[in-house]
């Protein structure tokens, strides 16, 4: 860390006591393979990613011209409906809604257009659900580049001997991870892949709240998924506080 960076530390945000005991407790856990970086919404704006108004805003626009592409020969409905596309402009201007609830709402849109003319047909609804309640995701955060290619918080952080965690869908943490190190990361795709692990391996990068690589993934975005995280899933809570204690 450079004196001008120390300076700045010190005065703006902490005493120079708490500065040195931070880079002490940072080299520490380092040198004890210990260390954890977290990498929230911020590192992925910083590339030119939208903000979580700006991802919902965009989610709507989105199923607003894809609805269609869920109709099929053994769907129950034949076209999209005009008052559905009404309904998510009204939707989009809800400034009163939160966002959560919002993405709630998209997703009870979609499963209307997985369901199947009959009503045996549970299981294949489901399963068609589960293929394209992400599909927005996967095309805005991992089929499209950002703006900008390069993320030097991420390449910083890098050189550290750590496990990240990360909020964010997108696979950028990866990518630069590939491009340092000419190897692939061990990937944990949502919380709920650390039933299958003993302990985070250093370089781990868990995406906590989920990328959308494979079908049925737990991507946290609506009030549901939320609860499905924050309040259905103790085992897996447990499972990230004991491992990252260890």
């Amino acid at each position: 860390m450079d004196k001008e960076f120390e300076n700045l530390v010190s005065t703006k945000i902490n005493s120079s006591a708490e500065y040195n005991n931070f880079i002490d407790v940072l080299a520490s856990t380092k040198e004890d393979n210990a260390l954890v970086c977290f990498l929230g919404a911020g590192t992925s704006i910083s590339q030119g990613y939208k903000d979580w108004n700006g991802y919902v805003q965009d989610l709507i626009q989105y199923w607003k011209t894809h609805l269609q592409d869920l109709l099929g020969q053994n769907s129950f409905y034949s076209s999209v409906q005009a008052t559905d596309i009404s309904f998510l402009d009204w939707l989009n201007d809800r400034s009163g809604y939160s966002n959560k609830r919002k993405v709630d709402m998209v997703h009870h849109m979609i499963k209307k257009y997985c369901k199947s003319k009959s009503m045996a047909q549970n299981d294949e609804e489901k399963t068609k659900y589960l293929e394209h309640v992400n599909d927005f995701e996967k095309y805005y955060f991992l089929e499209i580049n950002p703006i900008k290619k390069i993320n030097e918080i991420i390449d910083q952080v890098l050189n550290l001997s750590a496990i990240f965690i990360t909020t964010n869908y997108d696979n950028q943490i990866e990518k630069a991870y590939e491009a340092t190190f000419q190897s692939r990361p061990n990937i944990l795709k949502d919380i709920n892949a650390l039933e299958n692990i003993d302990k985070l391996a250093d370089k781990s990068i868990l995406h906590m709240h989920g990328t959308p690589v494979t079908p049925g993934v737990l991507l946290v975005s609506s009030s549901d998924s939320y609860n499905q995280l924050y309040l259905n899933n103790n085992n897996a809570k447990k499972k990230i506080e004991t491992q990252l204690i260890k």
